[in-house]
């Protein structure tokens, strides 16, 4: 006999049975088993579900049986045929058509995912695109790429048409230059159809206080977001590092007066330990303040710290993470490999780029890449698309966050969708990534009868 238990929260339960009522009610009667009156009843009391099942049939035309088990943040499944997974969004969300001028007028067959950003309502497409190298106009950010407005037209175009609707960007990434470059760009669409990410916390010119998560430098910096973006609210906006010398009560509640003044949808943060994170949940509990519900945080199958402390702290909490750079700070393009002379166009020739970056093992690095070829070779994908792919399978990621240099190369990482690795692929790319953990990790690793690992 096996025992499991799920943890969900009460709302996001609410939502999928009310989203599933409304389906089948549209196709004929509707017969609601026992196990969605529970969930009914959970929701009313406020009680966790556990172990139990959501079932649908229809009477009409009797498809074929769907389960809904209760799983984890950020990437919904339902049970297809012979018991394979199937993604959600692909029996239920379909994106509309890129008609620039009635955007919303037609309905395309995507295969871009839609997942639920953390214990949110917000969904957010699988794939995001990181317009940090809009506007290039330093040297850090001139060795991603310098796009220029036209280019940014065309890649959003591109991006738009996959139904990747979802741009990320910064107040600081070329000093504001790529909010006025988005913020131009999507001047083509309807604002309700595009969801922007932006960030603050860091330094925005000289002066004490032009720096931090203080009331007085959040309020400046989001107005001049807002201004450069072209948009009176943002849908996502991040805390990009933690300052540790503002008190956490003063940030979270600027960010719940940005959410009440309708200025911010939904808040999330990015860099921040697992303390730094569970302090602010826990003001936000008990003040009844706005709560993060996204992470952006740095994962890929060279640097998978993210799973120690990080993740299992999103299962519990609910907070969806948004990946930035999956693939490993350029190093999983396809383009590194053993023997080889780093590439002269690679962003790692800039020490800026190298020095500020992840620093991982050159043989480790070797010893991945050497996998994903032979992953590659035997689906004939891409390095950069099974490295991205695997990512999309793991626990409490929401979207992950890619950038191009060009059209070409944002096609490639955009085919990363739709498909999924086999048990066996995943299963050899989990062996060759793993590391030793940290302490207390490696020690926890050794009691998974009661602290199971959440991969």
């Amino acid at each position: 006999m096996e025992y499991q238990q799920h943890t969900h929260s009460a709302a996001s339960i609410y939502s999928f049975s009310f989203e599933m009522k409304s389906r089948c009610c549209r196709a004929g009667p509707l017969r609601v088993g026992r196990s969605l009156r529970d969930v009914y009843t959970a929701v009313g009391v406020g009680l966790p579900l556990v172990g139990r099942k959501i079932c649908i049939s229809d009477q009409r035309e009797q498809p074929p049986r769907r389960e809904y088990t209760p799983h984890e943040v950020g990437a919904p499944r339902v049970v297809g045929p012979a018991g394979r997974p199937q993604a959600l969004s692909q029996i239920f969300y379909r994106f509309p058509a890129p008609d620039r001028n009635n955007f919303a007028s037609q309905s395309i067959h995507s295969p871009m995912e839609y997942r639920q950003l953390g214990r949110s309502g917000l969904k957010v497409p699988e794939l995001c695109f990181g317009a940090g190298t809009f506007g290039g106009n330093d040297e850090f950010f001139k060795a991603w790429a310098e796009t220029t407005q036209q280019e940014a037209d065309r890649i959003i175009g591109i991006c738009m048409d996959a139904g990747l609707n979802f741009f990320d960007t910064a107040d600081v990434y070329s000093n504001g230059s790529s909010e006025e470059v988005l913020g131009k760009t999507l001047k083509a669409y309807k604002r309700e159809d595009v969801l922007i990410s932006t960030k603050t916390t860091f330094r925005f010119g000289p002066g004490p206080n032009n720096l931090g998560s203080s009331r007085y430098h959040m309020i400046q910096q989001l107005e001049g977001s807002l201004k450069r973006l072209g948009t009176d609210y943002v849908d996502v906006y991040h805390m990009h590092g933690f300052d540790a010398t503002t008190p956490v009560e003063e940030t979270i509640n600027t960010l719940d007066q940005f959410v009440r003044d309708g200025k911010v949808r939904y808040i999330a943060c990015s860099n921040f330990s697992g303390w730094h994170l569970m302090k602010s949940l826990s003001l936000s509990e008990r003040y009844g303040w706005a709560r993060y519900v996204g992470h952006q945080v740095y994962y890929s199958l060279v640097g998978r710290d993210y799973e120690w402390e990080l993740m299992p702290l999103a299962l519990d909490q609910g907070v969806g993470a948004l990946v930035w750079s999956p693939l490993g700070w350029g190093r999983l393009t396809g383009k590194i490999r053993r023997g080889q002379p780093l590439p002269p166009d690679s962003r790692l020739q800039t020490k800026v780029v190298l020095d500020n970056g992840p620093q991982p093992d050159q043989e480790y690095l070797y010893n991945v890449v050497d996998a994903l070829d032979e992953v590659a070779k035997e689906t004939g994908k891409t390095i950069p698309q099974i490295a991205l792919n695997w990512l999309l399978g793991r626990p409490t990621v929401s979207t992950l966050i890619i950038g191009a240099r060009n059209e070409e190369q944002l096609r490639q990482n955009l085919a990363a969708v739709g498909w999924k690795l086999s048990p066996e692929h995943i299963a050899r790319l989990d062996a060759a990534s793993a590391v030793q953990r940290a302490y207390p990790y490696w020690h926890q690793a050794q009691f998974i009868e009661r602290n199971p690992l959440p991969v």
